[in-house]
């Protein structure tokens, strides 16, 4: 028996039968400041190009696209109802829209991959006019049948590249701001805070 052979068999034996998952082996917390660059920056292109699936915990079979709770718990987001484009976005993969131009991970969208902002408030988007429970599948908050022209905006797949470098950004702001809270000496103000305080977030300068 050969080694790929052996291989192979103690593969299939690790793997219970019905078992699938597209990322096998996760990083654990604190593991991305050990790691070489270059094997962290493979390891990011494999979980954005993954296929996530219910094993994984791909899904949301009760909560909205805002991850809010649906409005009808009663009707699970799973099976035929498991993916809807529209009070979505949902998708398999974040390499599944993000992948212009030529294929490239991280980039932007072609028209088909556009997102419905607003849309994903709705558990199930169905335009039933008979469905009056509010943002379940056709009523908006006001109980007023929806349509594609007010249920949602559309809008265009958004490229990722440089992303990383602004949500940093935001971070070390964020993280700024709360040591500056953290600082002052009391809260007596009317908003919760000492209103003498006044925080002053970095200049942010870009180009």
């Amino acid at each position: 028996m050969t080694c790929l052979t052996l291989a192979l068999a103690s593969h299939s034996l690790a793997q219970p039968i019905g078992q699938e998952f597209s990322v096998p082996n996760l990083l654990n917390n604190g593991a991305e400041t050990r790691v070489p660059l270059s094997d962290l920056l493979a390891h990011g292109k494999l979980l954005f190009n993954a296929n996530w699936t219910e094993q994984e915990g791909g899904g949301r079979p009760l909560t909205k696209g805002t991850g809010r709770p649906l409005s009808d718990p009663s009707q699970h987001l799973i099976g035929t109802r498991a993916f809807n484009r529209i009070s979505g976005p949902d998708a398999n993969s974040c390499a599944g829209c993000h992948n212009a131009p030529y294929g490239i991970s991280g980039g932007g969208g072609d028209f088909v991959t556009n997102v419905f902002v607003l849309g994903q408030r709705f558990d199930f988007a169905t335009f039933d006019p008979n469905d009056k429970l509010a943002t379940r599948g056709s009523a908006d908050e006001e109980g007023r049948a929806a349509s594609m022209e007010t249920m949602s905006n559309l809008r265009a797949t958004t490229g990722l590249f440089r992303s990383g470098y602004l949500e940093m950004l935001a971070r070390q702001i964020t993280a700024d701001l709360q040591a500056i809270r953290a600082r002052m000496p009391g809260r007596v103000g009317c908003r919760g805070w000492d209103d003498r305080a006044q925080p002053e977030p970095r200049r942010c300068h870009d180009g």
